[in-house]
């Protein structure tokens, strides 16, 4: 009998091959997320909030409001204050007493001439319309289109005098003029236009 062949002992204690690597396969080239367009609206550390429905500008038109429909709010005005007026005078004369006739058509004269003062320059400084020209959509504006400063509605009531005392003529230059400005706009720098 033949002995048994032994083993070369490097062969015994042989690490097991390691596999083949298998072939890459190609992969797709991953893109990254699109974002939107930035805006630093939102930014961190930014604060804008969102506008308001109530505070977004009222649209300004270029269109000028014609001689007619100046004059109609003027009018409708001009029914209101008379609409307040007469229980006003007659509740200031029955205070102060009916004297002589003279005296009672001088205070009623003040009276109205201080209300309508006060109604006119508060409201045009104020909102830039009195309620008939809210009535028919009408408003003063300067000659840039910017919201009336109570020293500028002041100056153009004033000015509403020499409109008065060229007997209207300063009232019709609206009527005939393409900017649709009376005499008191182009003193007092404004113009109305319709909204």
């Amino acid at each position: 009998m033949s002995a048994p062949q032994l083993q070369n002992a490097s062969q015994v204690f042989r690490k097991p091959a390691a596999p083949s690597p298998k072939p890459s396969v190609p992969t797709r080239r991953e893109e990254p997320p699109r974002r939107e367009p930035h805006s630093d609206t939102y930014a961190v550390g930014v604060f804008r909030p969102a506008p308001q429905a109530s505070e977004a500008p009222e649209a300004i038109s270029d269109l000028p409001a014609g001689f007619w429909i100046r004059a109609t709010a003027r009018l409708l005005d001009g029914f209101l204050l008379t609409a307040v007026e007469i229980p006003v005078t007659f509740v200031g004369l029955m205070f102060w007493g009916i004297g002589p006739l003279a005296e009672a058509i001088g205070f009623v004269t003040g009276l109205n001439v201080v209300f309508g003062t006060f109604y006119f320059v508060f409201c045009h400084g104020q909102w830039g319309q009195t309620i008939g020209k809210m009535v028919f959509k009408i408003k003063v504006v300067t000659v840039e289109g910017l919201p009336l400063s109570m020293k500028t509605s002041v100056i153009r009531y004033v000015c509403e005098a020499l409109s008065a005392l060229t007997l209207g003529i300063g009232y019709l230059m609206a009527g005939v003029r393409s900017d649709k400005r009376g005499l008191h706009d182009l003193v007092g720098k404004t113009r109305v236009v319709r909204l």
